[in-house]
């Protein structure tokens, strides 16, 4: 934008940001033209109205992209609760360039909008009555965009989970009992493997299930 630039009039609004209502004059003529800004990203810049602020216009302009990259952000949290790094990828679908999305992401960090390690157990529950062995849970969690300090917390907490009684119940619920035939066995290790189960948990699963026989 070039011309001139002048501030007619600023309002706080009552979801943590300011409506900032610009006259902009040029060549063309004059327009008034309106901005919201995040509470932090308009108390920065140190407005009043009746300011001119042509040269602050295209930083106002990106600030401005800033806070309704956050507001998306927080809307497609509030719908799924997700990782931070899932939220940066959706802003980029969404058509938000790569600085704009990072700036929005860094103001839902320092808002603490988002605490990714309970977000993660929960997201982690849900898989364990899914019946999912841990390696595919913590697989699922990385591929969900989940940080190594998250992933490794969760991976602590599901020390407490049983996941040789979880996988009894997986066999128990697709083959009602062991397969007798080697192949079929192997078939039903092969399954349980992908499920995310280790050799010892199968293992003291099917030794649990034989002895409840």
């Amino acid at each position: 934008m070039s011309g001139s630039a002048v501030i007619k009039g600023i309002s706080q609004r009552g979801d943590s940001t300011y409506l900032l209502s610009v006259e902009v004059s040029n060549e063309s003529g004059c327009e008034v033209v309106e901005f919201i800004l995040l509470d932090e990203l308009f108390e920065e810049l140190l407005l009043d109205v009746g300011d001119e602020i042509a040269e602050e216009l295209s930083l106002i302009d990106y600030n401005a992209s800033v806070t309704a990259a956050y507001s998306s952000a927080c809307a497609s949290f509030a719908y799924v609760q997700s990782s931070i790094k899932a939220l940066y990828r959706k802003l980029i679908v969404k058509g938000f360039s790569k600085e704009v999305s990072r700036d929005a992401i860094d103001i839902v960090r320092k808002r603490g909008f988002v605490d990714e390690e309970d977000i993660a157990l929960r997201r982690a529950e849900i898989m364990i009555g899914k019946l999912w062995g841990r390696s595919r849970i913590l697989k699922k969690l990385f591929e969900e965009g989940f940080p190594g300090n998250v992933i490794e917390y969760v991976s602590e907490s599901l020390e407490e989970i049983d996941f040789a009684e979880n996988c009894a119940r997986a066999i128990e619920k697709k083959y009602s009992f062991i397969p007798k035939e080697r192949q079929e066995r192997d078939k039903m290790y092969a399954a349980l493997i992908r499920l995310g189960y280790s050799s010892s948990d199968i293992k003291r699963a099917m030794a649990n299930i034989h002895g409840n026989e």
